[in-house]
């Protein structure tokens, strides 16, 4: 069992993440590439697709994923492949608040409540591919970076096609 403090800290760097995220976003606003992805949806089948797979799935990923590498990975208590799910998962719980809560406001409570229960299911599985093939890079004391890439590939274009099928 991992430590509940342990645990609250990658939820709290899940929350940070949030913050990340939203910077990355602002960065693609000064480079020209920020979108409405409503608008896109609404006529730009292959816009919002790229956009998806370009930059929400990256943002998104990326954003969770450099709190964990920061500090779960040289965390104590990562100790067994299985951790890197589990402190992956709760970092991403933590991003998931914080865009839900940002998100109530645009929404029907019909709305809220789907995505209430989504958000958070989404964000685990996805950064759960990250965090396991990090965190079995880790333990067996493979290259990390190996691991990332990977793992961040796959999950970030899993989270592109997820956000550009849910917003079509």
């Amino acid at each position: 069992p991992e430590p509940i403090s342990s645990l609250v800290l990658a939820f709290g760097l899940g929350l940070l993440s949030a913050a990340i995220s939203r910077a990355l976003y602002t960065a693609l606003g000064w480079a020209s590439l920020r979108y409405d992805a409503i608008a896109l949806a609404d006529g730009n089948t292959l816009g919002l697709l790229a956009y998806s797979m370009l930059a929400i799935g990256p943002v998104e990923e990326l954003a969770k994923m450099l709190p964990f590498l920061a500090l779960v990975l040289w965390h104590r208590e990562m100790d067994e492949p299985i951790d890197g799910i589990i402190y992956a998962s709760f970092v991403a719980l933590g991003y998931a608040a914080v865009e839900n809560l940002i998100y109530l406001q645009f929404l029907t409570p019909y709305e809220a409540a789907a995505r209430g229960f989504a958000g958070p299911v989404v964000h685990i599985l996805f950064a759960s591919i990250w965090g396991c093939t990090i965190g079995c890079a880790h333990i067996r004391g493979d290259s990390v970076l190996r691991g990332i890439a990977g793992g961040f590939l796959v999950a970030a274009g899993l989270h592109g096609l997820y956000d550009f099928m849910v917003l079509q």
